[in-house]
């Protein structure tokens, strides 16, 4: 989620009017399982152990790069963590999080940003 539309659901939320971004970032900072990258705001852990352990070193690349095509992506997974088991759906739902859809069939992922 992006900030610029977090605040404005927090301000709402906890009825606190002169809040601030800077305020709303102290606080997502403290919450466990929250990350920041390209300006956006993600959960580490969605619930789905299958992915979940994939979505750190996604975070990662994407701190790193605008983009990353299937096999850079399967070689990152590889050196992190050993093995990627994923099938090419799994990787595709995992992504889509993360991605913003290809329309140009260039086999990239290109990473999400604020």
């Amino acid at each position: 989620i992006k900030m610029d539309q977090l605040v404005p659901e927090c301000k709402t939320e906890i009825g606190e009017r002169n809040l601030t971004e800077t305020h709303v970032q102290e606080m997502i900072r403290e919450i466990e399982g929250v990350e920041e990258a390209r300006g956006l705001w993600m959960a580490t852990k969605t619930g789905n152990p299958k992915l979940d352990e994939y979505r750190p070193v996604v975070i990662k690349l994407m701190r790193e790069r605008f983009s990353v095509t299937r096999d850079e992506l399967v070689a990152e997974f590889v050196q992190a963590l050993g093995s990627c088991p994923l099938t090419d759906v799994q990787i595709r739902t995992l992504m889509r999080q993360y991605c913003l859809r290809d329309t140009s069939n260039s086999g990239k992922f290109n990473f999400k940003r604020e």
